[in-house]
Formats: C-alpha cells, structure tokens, sequence
C-alpha cells in the first residue's frame, strides 16, 4: 500500500525490516456513517491489560482483543466529521495492516491516573508457539500470521525502581537461558512465564533466519 511504501521510505533500516509493522486506525461517525483511515508504522504494540488482570491471570488473546476493540467517542473527545463538518459522537478501532517480521508486545503493567499509579504484577497467560495474529488483521486473507515465542523481557520492582532480566531461546537447540546482568543460566521452558513478564519477542515462524540474525 501507498502508507506502507511511504512508512519504508521514511524509516530505511535493518531495525525496520525487522521490526516495523503498520496499524489502521479507523474513525467512523455515528451520524452519518462516514468512516476515515489513518495508518502508522509500528516498531512494538503497546497491548493493554484485560481487566481480569487486575485481580487473577488473563490470556494474551484477551489483551489482544481488548487492543483492537471499539472505543465510542463522546464528550470533549468527539472527533470532527469530514462529512458533517461539526464534531459528532464517533467510534475508533484499530486493527493491523501489516505483521512485522519480529512482533514485539509490550505488555501495560503500569497504570496511571490522576489520582494513582499502580503496577499489575499477575501473571498474564501466553503462548510459547503457534500466536495466531489473524483475527487482529484489516484483512485475515493476507499473508503469513503464525508466530513462535523468543524472547521475553522481565521486569521486577515498582514504580520507584526495579530491576531487568531476560529469558531467551537459543535458536539451534531450543532451550532456554535466563540472563541477569553479568551472568546467564538455564531454566526450563516453564520458567519463562510469570508475573514479571513485561516486552514479549515473537518470530513469524515461516522465517526462522530472523532469530538467528538477531540473537
């Protein structure tokens, strides 16, 4: 597409042949029906938490459809129509254009309003293989939407300070490491998911030189 092309022309990179996807955000009035289209590029997705969360575990799948469910916009927030050309009651959604090589879902553990912040420590359930980004697409029909788990990112502590690690996958034998600073230790498969999971790496799985590239 022509957002897509001009995405690549402003963004040239092997960080963005890796990294880079791109988003539509749709607006569509509710008065008259007229629907607009913005696309960006995306180097991560910021996925929000299901509200489940804030007191058990959830699945990815609920973040993720909680990521491209419609949001009516009303109040202060209504958008301007081009049709009507006064602002109108209208609702946005999001949904992706087009997968990157290298997925990476940030997941939103820490929450701010204007009276509080708070960190979400539970444990968000998600897959080791076989992601199925699909039913998040503009279109299911194109191209390739099968991803394997890589790499995750933790972060334990709060608000005031904390502390990173990260589990990742060797991409030969499989098996799993833990790296914390200066050192590096083997865990099982089973370690790599918790609480503290915070930016999750996943690789289109129909293009497995990717991981080697970059691990």
């Amino acid at each position: 597409t022509n957002a897509w092309l001009a995405a690549r022309r402003s963004v040239d990179s092997r960080v963005s042949d890796l990294f880079m996807g791109l988003l539509r955000s749709s607006l569509s009035c509710l008065k008259c029906g007229h629907t607009s289209y913005n696309f960006e590029p995306f180097m991560d997705l910021s996925v929000p938490l299901a509200d489940s969360a804030k007191s058990k575990s959830c699945d990815l799948a609920d973040c993720l459809k909680l990521f491209v469910a419609p949001e009516v916009l009303s109040g202060d927030e209504m958008p301007t129509c081009e049709r009507c050309k006064s602002r109108q009651q209208s609702k946005k959604q999001l949904a992706i254009q087009r997968l990157p090589s290298v997925l990476v879902l940030h997941l939103k553990r820490f929450a701010y309003t204007a009276y509080s912040r708070s960190k979400v420590n539970t444990n968000i359930a998600f897959p080791h293989s076989n992601l199925d980004m699909k039913e998040y697409l503009c279109d299911p029909s194109t191209g390739k939407t099968m991803y394997d788990l890589f790499a995750v990112v933790n972060h334990s502590g709060g608000l005031r300070g904390g502390h990173y690690t990260a589990h990742c996958r060797h991409p030969v034998s499989g098996d799993w490491s833990l790296f914390d600073d200066s050192s590096t230790s083997p865990v099982p498969p089973t370690r790599v998911q918790g609480p503290q999971a915070y930016l999750l790496f996943y690789e289109l799985r129909e293009q497995p030189v990717i991981r080697s590239t970059i691990v």
